[in-house]
């Protein structure tokens, strides 16, 4: 599930997370166990965590470190560069999820999809390598707040696109010149 970054605490003694499952449904759900994770720290959302459905209605969040969000440019048709040289593949069991301006479990979470510009992405993976995508919640980048990414140091242009195949070339910015 992935952790939106608005939550809300009913109670002092009660942790309400909204969420957006990996079938994408929107919903804002009482922890029981927090996992031990800070989620009063903001640092703590738009990210993937592991969790248990109690027989209550309540959740439990694994203590396993979440998935955090990279970069995901699609390179070629199927293909996503996820982060720094991590290549996965999109099947046709894969779920992606637009959750641009979602903050809420009352707000439209859409089918999305991986485009030849960077977004913000969180991947599930799974198969026997951890190759292909299972789930992906995507949404446009903000450049002046996305993490790990630094404006002009590596922004694709796409050259030339025929078929299935593109051309990216790499840009410096600034004067520099072209690599």
């Amino acid at each position: 599930m992935l952790v939106l970054p608005r939550t809300a605490y009913p109670a002092s003694d009660e942790l309400w997370l909204n969420v957006v499952f990996e079938d994408g449904t929107a919903a804002e759900i009482q922890i029981d166990d927090d996992g031990n994770h800070d989620f009063d720290d903001e640092d703590s959302y738009m990210k993937a965590y592991a969790y248990t459905e109690n027989a209550d209605g309540t959740y439990d969040v694994s203590t396993k470190a979440p998935i955090g969000v990279n970069d995901g440019v699609l390179i070629r048709r199927d293909t996503v560069e996820w982060g720094n040289e991590n290549y996965l593949t999109i099947v046709d069991s894969t779920n992606v999820w637009d959750v641009t301006d979602v903050t809420r479990a009352d707000e439209e979470v859409t089918a999305g999809s991986f485009t030849y510009n960077d977004k913000n992405a969180v991947v599930v993976t799974g198969g026997d390598r951890g190759e292909n995508i299972r789930t992906a919640w995507v949404w446009d980048k903000d450049e002046d707040t996305t993490p790990g990414h630094v404006a002009g140091v590596y922004d694709p242009k796409v050259e030339a696109g025929v078929g299935n195949t593109i051309t990216i070339r790499k840009e410096e910015k600034e004067g520099r010149g072209e690599v």
